[in-house]
């Protein structure tokens, strides 16, 4: 299954002004292949945050995927446990979606390596 890290607009994290510098996020990454938490270290462009795409499966020319906010309190949230932090992915946010193949692929091709939170 592919998953990917893209950026992409919040229509929540545009009204709460995100992202902020010292704010929490989640990445899944690219050579890795692990989910990574990070902290903002830039307040960029309200409302352009990174959200994680996952591929479901595809029918005919239709790719099927879902896709979850990477924004502490948005998609993510923090977990306490035996004293240390974790973010989490909220299970519930994910949002599910379709577009055509040649979208996706351009989807996943596209990396803005200039744009940095």
């Amino acid at each position: 299954m592919t998953t990917i890290t893209r950026l992409g607009y919040c229509k929540k994290c545009f009204k709460e002004g995100r992202p902020k510098i010292d704010q929490n996020f989640i990445v899944f990454g690219k050579t890795s292949n692990i989910y990574r938490g990070l902290i903002s270290e830039k307040s960029n462009k309200r409302g352009y945050v990174p959200h994680i795409y996952k591929l479901k499966f595809t029918k005919g020319n239709v790719v099927y995927y879902k896709r979850i906010c990477c924004m502490d309190k948005c998609g993510t949230y923090i977990a306490k446990e035996n004293g240390r932090n974790y973010i989490c992915l909220d299970e519930a946010k994910w949002i599910h979606g379709a577009t055509t193949v040649s979208n996706w692929n351009a989807l996943v091709m596209y990396r803005d390596e200039a744009f940095v939170i």
